[in-house]
């Protein structure tokens, strides 16, 4: 009997002892994580902070900017509220002889415990949601690449973006839903530095992880990923670094 009592009792510390799987993980030309709980582990940091500084806290996406000075690029909200509404004058990027209007972009946030992915149209955000980091354009929309959306000059489909930002190979990151089980779990992606990747296939990638909803965000020089409380990947481009406003989601822990 006291055989069957210790044993008992050294099998469940044994148990206990076994380290958590990882919830991120390295593939050839990128990088993805896992945030199986996105209601407990899904947080936007907005405090104005270089990449290199955040990366111990377990951030595995930013998203900054050096086009509007002091104001990230895509609506952010923290609590159901926005802490860096964008002007009105800072929602436009020229590109070349075009004007790409970023007073709509889609992002990923949390309502209500369940992740979703939406459209903040200028003023209107999605205040309903208690988390929300605005990205850039589509992905995936209902399991099907509609990344090619992303040229329509509409207006519905977002904002409008050039070829050379979709077509361009390119350091890439992305956020995606993806259904595990009945429960909602956010998928979060970079492409490695020595494998760029145009926005069809970062869609593609996202897709083949299971995502159902997935929107684009920082790339080029401005990309900025970490995982595990590793940085793997930092902004490069030079305004980035002078201009620190990140904004980041928290996960791995």
């Amino acid at each position: 009997m006291l055989f069957f009592i210790l044993a008992r009792f050294f099998s469940v510390g044994a148990t206990a002892q076994e380290p958590e799987p990882p919830c991120w993980h390295e593939e050839p030309g990128y990088y993805w994580a896992r945030v199986q709980n996105p209601a407990a582990n899904f947080t936007v940091l907005a405090e104005p902070k270089r990449m290199s500084e955040v990366c111990a806290a377990g951030v595995v996406v930013a998203n900054g900017t050096f086009f509007a000075p002091g104001a990230p690029l895509g609506d952010v909200i923290v609590g159901g509220a926005s802490p860096y509404p964008l002007a009105k004058d800072q929602r436009r990027l020229k590109r070349g002889s075009r004007l790409v209007d970023l007073g709509k972009r889609w992002g990923i946030g949390v309502l209500k415990a369940v992740p979703l992915m939406g459209m903040a149209d200028g003023d209107t955000a999605l205040r309903t949601m208690s988390v929300y980091l605005g990205g850039g354009g589509l992905l995936l929309s209902d399991g099907q690449d509609v990344s090619p959306l992303n040229a329509s000059r509409s207006g519905e489909w977002g904002p409008s973006f050039p070829l050379d930002i979709l077509d361009d190979e390119r350091g890439r990151t992305a956020v995606g839903i993806k259904d595990e089980n009945g429960r909602q779990a956010l998928l979060i992606v970079s492409t490695k530095d020595s494998a760029h990747a145009t926005v069809s296939a970062l869609a593609d990638i996202m897709k083949n992880l299971g995502a159902t909803e997935a929107v684009f965000y920082d790339g080029g020089g401005a990309r900025g990923y970490a995982a595990g409380g590793k940085c793997l990947a930092l902004p490069t481009n030079k305004g980035e670094d002078l201009n620190p406003t990140h904004i980041a989601i928290r996960a791995c822990r």
